[in-house]
């Protein structure tokens, strides 16, 4: 399986055309993930940040 990085995975569309996942703001992010349905590799990204971020509130930050 392929591990997707969300310093590799850029904004396809919008207003943050170009932009990584972690340059664009969580607000703007949480109401794409509400909003428009994603597809690969757009879609694994925001797994993958959502994790990072989780594991960073958990103080998990080499897991």
């Amino acid at each position: 399986m392929n591990e997707i990085s969300i310093f590799d995975v850029r904004m396809p569309f919008g207003k943050y055309v170009g932009k990584t996942l972690g340059e664009i703001p969580r607000d703007y992010l949480r109401w794409l993930a509400g909003n428009v349905r994603l597809r690969d590799p757009l879609k694994k990204g925001m797994e993958a940040l959502a994790l990072h971020r989780k594991r960073l509130a958990e103080g998990r930050f080499g897991a």
